[in-house]
């Protein structure tokens, strides 16, 4: 739990490492950009794999993981 809840931190912070580490393009790469993430994150929200996860993500913290992903 210590370890999602670091990791999380650092996916919120400036540096992005966590998402940046993950590899393959960015998002921009795939045609994403910020204007699709309202949407993107309302519907992550309510996906049934997002409901799984230990740790609840605030449609902010989201924001900012995609912002890394960018």
């Amino acid at each position: 739990m210590e370890t999602v809840r670091v990791g999380i931190e650092r996916a919120r912070g400036a540096n992005c490492d966590l998402v940046i580490g993950y590899g393959g393009g960015g998002a921009l790469d795939y045609g994403l950009t910020t204007a699709e993430f309202p949407l993107l994150i309302r519907n992550a929200a309510k996906a049934s794999s997002m409901k799984g996860n230990p740790i609840r993500l605030t449609e902010r913290a989201m924001e900012e993981i995609l912002l890394c992903a960018l």
